[in-house]
C-alpha cells in the first residue's frame, strides 16, 4: 500500500493512541471493490451490488472519517479523494469490459455534506469555534433553573448530538412540569456561546412549533423513543468535537446548507447529459432506480421520480 508521508505519520499517530488504521486507510477498500466488481457479469447481476453492501467497502467510509479527524480542505482528505477517484475509474473500467456502461445506470451521491473545520474558517475570517455542553449542567443558569423547579443533583443527563438529554429521574418525577422545564431550558440555552436554536421534544410532539424548513428537519430527525429532550442546533460553524469518544476537527448532523447540500449524480444507462438546479432529495435516488428497471420500489420508498433521468 502506498500512502503520502502525511498519512503514513497520521496513520502511525493514530494507530499509536489506539484508533483503527482500517477505519482511515482506504487503500484496504480498493481491494474490496475488485473483488466486489467480480460479482458483475450480465446486466441483471450489477442490481445485486446494494448500496449498503458499497457503504462498508467504498472509501467513501474513510473519506468521512479522515473528514472528522482532519476536515475536507486537509490535504488527508485531499489524498483519500484522489484515491477514491482512482477506485471508482478501476471499478467502472471492469464494468464497462464486463457488462458495457452503455447498459449501467450509475448513481453517485451522499448521505450528508461536510463543514469545513473551525481552525480553517477563523484563518479566513469566518467566525467559528466549538462548544461544550458538557460544562451546561455548571452553568449558573441551569442552578437557577433546579431552584425554580425545586431540583436537587443532576439536571443534564448528557448531549448526544443533536440532543440534550435530562436524567431519568427528572423524566420520571410526576410533581416536574416536564413541557414547561423544556421550555425554560430550551429559552436560556440559544444565550450560550455557538447555540443558534433549542427545540423542546415536548413542542414536538404536540406540533405547537412553527411550519418552516428547520422544524421540518427537526421532525425528521425526532423519534419518540430514542430522542432527547431538547434538540440543539449550533451556530454555523460551530461544532462539538466528539466522535464516539474521540477527539475530531469537526462533525456533520446539522440542518445547514453544508451539511444538507450534496450533490445527485446519474449517468450511463439512457441518461443524457443535462444541469438540474431545482431541490430534489436523496430519497428520490430509490424509486428512481427502481422505475428505471421496471420493477416496484422498495417497500419504505419516499420521495419522488427524477424525470430528467428517465428523460421524460
Amino acid at each position: 500500500m502506498k500512502t503520502s508521508a502525511t498519512l503514513q505519520r497520521t496513520l502511525q499517530a493514530l494507530f499509536l493512541t489506539g484508533i483503527s488504521i482500517f477505519a482511515l486507510a482506504p487503500a484496504f477498500a480498493a481491494d474490496t471493490v475488485k473483488v466486489t466488481a467480480r460479482k458483475v457479469k450480465k446486466p441483471r447481476l450489477l442490481l445485486q451490488i446494494t448500496v449498503d453492501q458499497f457503504r462498508g467497502d467504498l472509501p467513501t467510509r474513510y473519506f468521512d472519517r479522515l473528514g472528522h479527524f482532519f476536515g475536507p480542505s486537509s490535504l488527508e482528505s485531499e489524498d483519500n479523494i484522489l484515491r477514491l477517484d482512482r477506485t471508482l475509474a478501476d471499478l467502472f473500467a471492469y464494468v464497462d469490459q464486463e457488462v458495457g456502461l452503455e447498459n449501467t445506470l450509475i448513481v453517485l451521491s451522499a448521505d450528508h455534506g461536510g463543514p469545513e473545520a473551525p481552525g480553517y474558517l477563523e484563518s479566513i475570517g469566518i467566525p467559528a469555534g466549538y462548544v461544550s455542553p458538557d460544562e451546561w449542567d455548571k452553568d449558573p443558569v441551569i442552578a437557577r433553573i433546579k431552584s425554580k423547579f425545586g431540583i436537587e443533583g443532576q439536571l443534564i443527563q448528557g448531549y448526544d448530538h443533536p440532543y440534550l438529554y435530562l436524567t431519568n429521574d427528572i423524566i420520571k418525577n410526576p410533581q416536574i412540569d416536564l413541557a414547561a422545564l423544556e421550555t425554560m431550558i430550551a429559552k436560556e440555552l440559544v444565550a450560550f456561546p455557538g447555540v443558534s436554536y433549542a427545540i423542546p421534544s415536548t413542542s414536538l410532539v404536540r406540533g405547537t412549533v412553527p411550519d418552516n424548513l428547520l422544524t421540518r428537519a427537526v421532525l425528521n430527525n425526532y423519534n419518540p423513543m430514542r430522542s432527547g429532550n431538547i434538540y440543539v442546533v449550533f451556530n454555523p460553524g460551530w461544532f462539538i468535537n466528539d466522535l464516539d469518544g474521540l477527539s475530531v476537527a469537526v462533525v456533520h448532523g446539522s440542518p445547514w446548507r453544508y451539511d444538507t447540500y450534496v450533490p445527485i449524480i446519474f449517468a450511463g444507462y439512457r441518461t443524457k447529459p443535462q444541469k438540474v438546479s431545482r431541490r430534489v432529495h436523496t430519497v428520490d435516488v430509490a424509486i428512481t432506480l427502481a422505475t428505471a428497471v421496471g420493477t416496484l420500489p422498495p417497500s419504505g420508498a419516499a420521495g419522488d421520480v427524477l424525470l430528467e433521468v428517465l428523460g421524460q
